[in-house]
């Protein structure tokens, strides 16, 4: 039953992806599309299925054995060290990454550059003001100090973004 309301959930948050995605198929065909942080890759095939004409790329630095990684460009390394060209995607995802890096505006600045200009960032991260945090306080599974080193809030993601140059077109909560 617990995995039946995970993979609920999970296509909740892959729907939700997959619609900001499609808005912007609407002004371009081929896109190329970045996951960072794509662990099994289980978005883009997802997007593979529900999208046709994209170009799916992901950064994964601790590859997953045994996972078919069917038409997905998968780089086993850190998104820096890809060295991808300036201006290379139409869409990057990064869902529960953010959190995990110890310099963000590090990465955030290697994926403006590699955002196209009419490029969108969707990002997802823990809400350190979010209801679940208001409830649980110090319980709350997202504080993780061994996995997660750094917590975020709209303000403190919005901030740090405008520094790494971009412009805040939305922000959602779940």
């Amino acid at each position: 039953m617990i995995n039946y309301i995970k993979r609920f959930f999970v296509l909740i948050n892959y729907n939700r992806r997959r619609k900001i995605i499609s808005a912007h198929i609407g002004r371009k065909n081929n896109l190329e599309i970045l996951d960072i942080g794509c662990g099994d890759a289980g978005f883009l095939k997802y997007i593979g299925t529900k999208i046709k004409n994209c170009e799916l790329s992901g950064v994964e630095p601790t590859l997953h054995r045994g996972v078919n990684y069917d038409n997905v460009n998968i780089y086993n390394s850190e998104l820096i060290a890809c060295s991808f060209k300036d201006k290379s995607f139409d869409v990057i995802t990064m869902c529960h990454s953010i959190e995990h890096i110890p310099n963000p505006d590090k990465i955030l600045k290697d994926i403006y550059r590699i955002l196209k200009d009419d490029g969108e960032l969707i990002l997802a991260f823990p809400n350190r003001n979010s209801f679940g945090y208001k409830i649980t306080g110090k319980y709350w599974f997202h504080l993780d100090p061994l996995k997660h080193i750094n917590q975020f809030d709209a303000k403190s993601v919005r901030l740090l973004l405008e520094q790494c140059g971009f412009k805040i077109k939305k922000i959602n909560y779940l």
